[in-house]
């Protein structure tokens, strides 16, 4: 009898472990069994984003950010979603919502700056690169970003030479 309960126990351990190594396949499952848990869904959603399924990422990470609207994360994930998409007036929002939650959160600053860039609103965008590196001072990609954008502005205010 002890050995038939090992054979079964090794076969769910063996069903177990394949279920855990897809996290797309370990996430659906974990919700199953516990609908209410939105880090689960957002955990799902990131996995999804993951594999390029931008749709399905972007319905998930909706539905965990309204599930837990206090969880800076799940905002800050989907404005990434959102922001992929070219949907930059709603990444924007969640953006604001993360910072809103978690004013530190160095990483939403730094993508509020790149979009308040990349759509010509240098002087915003300096804001946000400053306060990226204010919030996190060993933050590189900010501190690049910031002092690429100095650069830029910088050469556009010198005079130009005629010969």
């Amino acid at each position: 009898a002890a050995v038939a309960i090992l054979i079964i126990l090794g076969i769910l351990t063996v069903r177990q472990n394949e279920t855990w190594r897809d996290a797309v396949q370990f996430y659906e499952r974990t919700i199953r069994f516990e609908p209410g848990a939105a880090r689960m869904y957002n955990n799902l959603g990131t996995a999804l984003q993951e594999r390029g399924k931008m749709k399905e990422a972007t319905e998930v990470m909706e539905k965990a950010a309204a599930m837990n609207p206090r969880a800076s994360e799940s905002h800050y994930n989907l404005g990434n979603l959102y922001a992929l998409q070219g949907r930059y007036d709603d990444a924007r929002i969640c953006y604001r919502k993360a910072v809103a939650i978690n004013p530190k959160y160095f990483l939403v600053h730094n993508n509020l700056g790149a979009i308040a860039e990349g759509l010509g609103q240098n002087q915003q965008a300096l804001l946000f690169y400053k306060s990226a590196v204010n919030a996190n001072p060993r933050y590189k990609k900010g501190w690049d970003n910031l002092k690429s954008l100095e650069r830029k502005l910088a050469a556009r205010s010198r005079p130009v030479n005629y010969v």
